[in-house]
């Protein structure tokens, strides 16, 4: 695919978001989306202020225009398909690049300029000159820093990034939000947590622990962890590596900072394997959910029927603790049995079978869960929490030696559970469920052979 970075476009990427190998829904759909090339001479700090314009007010409105200033026209067609996926909660992005970074920003509705005197007031000083010149605006209501060049690369990495994005099927959301959720209200940004509001800071440091976790610990697998996940992970990652340079207290605040990143990417992770899919399925098939309001008057356990109504309603985004986590589990066996049957030997249509049959799988990772040994991982990170909140009690009037056995204990327990070691770290057969395919381990040996990968020149 041929593509001239130089000029704005609309193009499609294909959405499976939540499939992955265990949901044999197949449901695949066809997502427009938006790149734009920005210069720095509309404004060096753009995307700085698009931020904070966004953190502040909710959202922004950014003109469509090519990189030249010259006004971008969008087709009614295009504005029609953009329409029917906002109005849908499917993910919609406007992709930004400078060729030195790249953002990505949630689409929340598009503008035409016969509306421009209803948002000129809520345009950011730097767009003022497109006013009377653009013909859509877009308004956006979050933000991710995807990509910064900062090795600055004479490769050219940055378009390399650029044409994987565009051209690879998208397999996660990348803002929190996940789309069709039954009755969530019009602001979807009071409800789920943005990346504006979350402290994601792209440094150097960031960028050299995101590279260590890709390339030397989870390595092939880690494209398959959600981008909240590979942040929780990161973060846990740079919290443990500042503990070095401190001791004491300032050290523990450190170590138990990284414990409740890693506990976040883990509960995640949870969500995204064995709790999301089944509720974007609910809400995506309306036979299943049906089939959900049938079974739910006969659940013993009022509480999961609740916990799973505020997912579906969209009160709640995700399963909050591990603790809440190992209670689905335990009640989910028995609602997902009464809900298949729902579906058994209806064979007279093909929907049904493959609800069918994604039922099945959703059992057999049930099942999986305790016969992997994954609930008793879970059990023990768990009682780490339970130590950890117990010694903040008294740590800080804890004798200086007291506070060193504490901080040796967790600082060892971290690096056990953030290891390569497929034994002590969750992680790897979590990505066994997601992606249905065993992780490949490399030996000290062939990490060593991989030093011989790397050509040295001298540079003039």
């Amino acid at each position: 695919m041929s593509i001239n970075w130089k000029n704005i476009f609309v193009f499609k990427r294909e959405s499976n978001i939540y499939t992955f190998s265990k949901n044999p829904l197949e449901r695949k759909d066809i997502v427009y989306h938006i790149f734009m090339p920005w210069s720095s001479v509309v404004d060096e700090e753009l995307m700085f202020k698009v931020k904070e314009a966004i953190k502040i007010n909710g959202s922004s409105y950014i003109p469509l225009f090519e990189i030249d200033g010259t006004d971008f026209e969008l087709i009614d067609e295009d504005i029609e398909a953009f329409n029917r996926q906002i109005s849908s909660q499917v993910e919609t992005h406007l992709v930004l690049s400078n060729f030195e970074s790249i953002h990505i920003l949630r689409i929340a509705k598009i503008e035409t300029a016969e509306n421009v005197e209803k948002i000129k007031n809520d345009i950011l000083p730097s767009f003022k000159p497109f006013l009377k010149k653009s013909t859509a605006f877009l308004r956006v209501d979050d933000l991710y820093v995807y990509d910064v060049n900062h090795v600055a690369s004479e490769d050219n990495d940055i378009i390399d990034v650029l044409e994987n994005f565009v051209e690879s099927p998208q397999t996660h959301n990348i803002f929190q939000s996940f789309k069709n959720t039954l009755g969530v209200s019009e602001d979807i940004s009071a409800v789920h947590k943005r990346w504006v509001d979350i402290n994601r800071s792209l440094s150097y440091d960031y960028y050299i622990r995101a590279c260590e976790l890709e390339d030397n610990i989870y390595q092939e697998t880690w494209p398959y962890f959600s981008k909240k996940t590979q942040h929780d992970l990161i973060s846990s990652a740079l919290d443990r590596h500042k503990g070095v340079f401190h001791r004491d207290i300032k050290k523990w605040e450190h170590l138990v900072s990284s414990f409740r990143s890693f506990k976040n990417a883990l509960i995640s992770e949870l969500n995204a394997v064995y709790i999301r899919p089944l509720i974007n399925a609910v809400v995506e098939y309306d036979i299943l959910k049906e089939a959900w309001d049938e079974v739910q008057t006969g659940v013993i356990e009022k509480k999961i029927s609740k916990l799973i109504g505020d997912l579906l309603s969209g009160e709640i985004n995700e399963v909050e603790s591990l603790e809440e986590f190992l209670f689905y589990i335990k009640s989910a066996k028995s609602f997902l049995f009464s809900l298949k049957n729902k579906f058994t030997k209806k064979i007279h249509k093909e929907e049904f079978l493959r609800i069918e049959n994604f039922l099945i799988k959703q059992e057999s990772l049930i099942e999986s869960l305790s016969c992997r040994g994954l609930d008793k991982k879970i059990h023990s990170i768990i009682e780490i929490e339970d130590w950890i909140e117990h010694t903040n009690l008294n740590i800080s009037s804890s004798s200086k030696e007291i506070v060193k056995d504490c901080n040796l204990k967790l600082s060892h327990l971290l690096s056990l559970m953030a290891s390569a070691s497929y034994t002590d770290n969750i992680f790897f057969k979590l990505i066994e469920e997601k992606a249905a395919r065993g992780t490949v381990q490399k030996s000290f040996e062939d990490e060593v052979k991989n030093l011989l990968r790397i050509e040295v020149k001298k540079v003039a």
